[in-house]
């Protein structure tokens, strides 16, 4: 069965808490060789098989369906089945944290991080971590830390140049400081984000109804020379 995360499980520790490291190898679903994905020679493709996300040997999966017993499938349509699946890759949708850890990799360029790591944001999340006194959610972290990105790069870039170089998981250490002293003023902008949603959702409906109102036809007022005839038939009578 084909490994279809971005991260390969290295090691079990306490708390549910696991290893991930870089993974770029996957298993082909039918012959059981490893597939490089980086490589431009290598002819794979993922699908979905009973609910999960499967890699395939172009030629493997050609081999497979065309020489089964029942219901073979034809040559072309194993092949518009493969260029379906390449031009439009199934996708899984991955938990919070593994979001935050390939952030993580990508921006830092790095291909491990160590145990300890994990045990310090298991804490984090938690809200026991010793340094701040409130759980901070795998989402809020995520969330700060991209738009936060140019900043820490820039920062690490005037600590270069100022002969303070940071490389790998230093880096990365010093940046989840700098986010974490950050997270009350992040509450804060989120709480502010939520009141001005809020006023603008009012502000809309309030809109709404002027327009509502406005369009509702209005009685129209009798003419002036209709209220005089009126007015003279009335002293007539009299």
């Amino acid at each position: 069965m084909c490994c279809t995360r971005d991260v390969l499980l290295v090691q079990h520790i306490k708390h549910n808490i696991v290893v991930y490291m870089r993974k770029n190898t996957r298993i082909c679903t039918f012959c059981h060789k490893e597939i490089d994905i980086l490589s431009p020679d290598e002819k794979f493709f993922f699908f979905n098989k009973s609910d999960s996300i499967v890699c395939s040997h172009d030629e493997c999966y050609i081999q497979y369906q065309t020489s089964k017993r029942r219901k073979p499938m034809t040559l072309e349509e194993c092949q518009n089945f493969i260029k379906e699946n390449k031009e439009n890759p199934p996708q899984k949708k991955k938990s919070i944290r593994t979001e935050l850890y390939d952030f993580i990799f990508d921006m830092y360029d790095i291909t491990y991080l160590p145990r300890q790591f994990y045990l310090k944001l298991d804490l984090i999340f938690k809200g026991t971590y010793q340094k701040i006194k409130r759980k901070v959610p795998p989402e809020d972290l995520l969330d700060m830390w991209k738009q936060k990105k140019n900043y820490l790069l820039k920062q690490a870039d005037y600590n270069r140049k100022k002969g303070n170089e940071t490389d790998g998981m230093g880096q990365v250490y010093y940046d989840l400081a700098i986010l974490l002293s950050k997270y009350d003023g992040y509450l804060k902008w989120k709480e502010q984000q939520k009141i001005a949603q809020v006023e603008q959702e009012k502000q809309k409906n309030d809109s709404a109804d002027y327009n509502a109102y406005k369009n509702v036809p209005q009685p129209k007022q009798k003419e002036k020379e209709n209220d005089v005839i009126d007015i003279s038939s009335m002293l007539d009578e009299i």
